[in-house]
């Protein structure tokens, strides 16, 4: 894999060897990309909450400790859980950045399904402003473990942190209805089956501002063909298209968009694997939905 110019920008071969991470990387001798991956998360966190990376090994399994015990469905493994995926997508990132720079005064963020919402804190990070940033989890009580993690209410604003919040009730949605002009999605949408997942993506469409351009980033597992996987329903590349295209031409949404572009692509393939059920494990999906509002 490319080593992307943002994970190399501010990171020297020597603090690669003076702040050698320890929780982030599972490879026995990880990989250059690996390497500075995990070297740019950590000097986020290190620069926005003053942490020692020994510090905030500990620090992440004691706040998800804490977490998924309000939130046990949350499974992102711990050493994931406080990982940007604005920032570990490198170019991911800057496009989002890109995009948020070139909006001006109509810029402005949701990321749903939160968690200890890393992505808000890394664009504040990034420069935009916190005014225009907003977060929203399932579950209460997760935001109050992360704020104590990530030790920012000063640099944040609490009030736009809400929880609980849930995509499959409407009056939840009514509260931010027509707020942003970009969401942000992690490991939400494959949590639950096929007819609440599109349910899900018109209520993420509600939160968008009309009268202009709208842009989703939508990212979770993924398998070759899209199926059901106990409870929960799994995509593929084409499935989540497929839905996603559905809906927007449905008749809700099609008198309120003039022109739509929907497109996901595997950032790991699947793998076989004889140990989970199936015999597949999951790779991982990004899609971007880009929709001009009428």
């Amino acid at each position: 894999m490319k080593l992307s110019s943002f994970l190399l920008a501010g990171i020297g071969l020597a603090s690669w060897a003076e702040a050698a991470p320890t929780i982030l990387s599972r490879e026995t001798t990880p990989s250059l990309f690996a390497r500075a991956r995990d070297e740019a998360i950590y000097k986020f966190i290190r620069d926005w909450t003053g942490y020692s990376n020994v510090q905030a090994d500990q620090k992440i399994v004691e706040a998800y400790d804490k977490a998924v015990k309000i939130e046990p469905e949350n499974f992102a493994q711990k050493e994931q859980v406080m990982w940007p995926p604005l920032a570990v997508g490198g170019s991911f990132g800057l496009e989002v950045l890109s995009w948020l720079k070139r909006t001006g005064d109509r810029a402005s963020v949701i990321e749903v399904g939160a968690f200890f919402a890393p992505d808000t804190r890394w664009l504040a990070y990034k420069g935009i402003d916190p005014k225009r940033l907003v977060a929203t989890n399932l579950k209460d009580g997760v935001f109050d473990i992360a704020f104590n993690f990530w030790k920012d209410e000063k640099k944040l604003e609490k009030g736009n942190f809400h929880a609980p919040f849930d995509l499959t009730d409407g009056s939840n949605v009514k509260k931010l209805e027509e707020s942003a002009n970009t969401l942000l999605a992690t490991n939400v949408l494959h949590l639950f089956n096929l007819d609440k997942q599109k349910e899900m993506a018109s209520n993420m469409l509600r939160l968008m501002k009309r009268g202009g351009p709208a842009r989703m980033y939508i990212q979770g597992m993924g398998l070759h063909d899209g199926r059901d996987v106990g409870s929960r329903y799994v995509h593929s590349d084409k499935t989540t298209d497929a839905m996603w295209n559905e809906i927007l031409k449905s008749d809700h949404w099609n008198d309120k968009v003039k022109s739509s572009v929907v497109k996901t692509t595997f950032n790991n393939q699947p793998t076989p694997d004889r140990n989970i059920p199936g015999g597949m494990r999951p790779g991982y999906l990004t899609t971007r939905v880009f929709v001009d509002f009428k």
